[in-house]
């Protein structure tokens, strides 16, 4: 599975299914195998917010013959973030956070 593919398959999986207090979306694979996702949010996610992205985790594990679902994880996270946590992984969304509803600087 090449990179692009994945990042391909994300972004068809990822549209219309980024909630409204979703800040950043990125995903790795692990040990050829393992899908894992991270979802940061600006609130703890509910049932219907985090079933959207099992479903988009679904999706992807269901296109690639080299994904195993029973392995593949989806974290959720709030609050701050480390940049660091990026390196190496497919960063597949990031809200603009220093705007505000009429495009001025916060």
């Amino acid at each position: 599975m090449k990179k692009e593919e994945l990042y391909y398959a994300f972004q068809n999986a990822l549209l219309f299914n980024i909630t409204y207090h979703t800040r950043l979306i990125y995903a790795d694979v692990l040990d050829g195998n393992k899908l894992v996702i991270w979802v940061h949010l600006d609130k703890e996610p509910n049932e219907n917010e985090k079933d959207v992205y099992y479903s988009v985790s679904a999706e992807l594990t269901g296109s690639f013959v080299e994904l195993n679902d029973s392995l593949s994880e989806v974290h959720f996270s709030t609050g701050n973030f480390n940049e660091e946590d990026l390196n190496g992984k497919l960063l597949l969304f990031a809200r603009c956070d220093y705007l505000d509803l009429d495009g001025n600087l916060k």
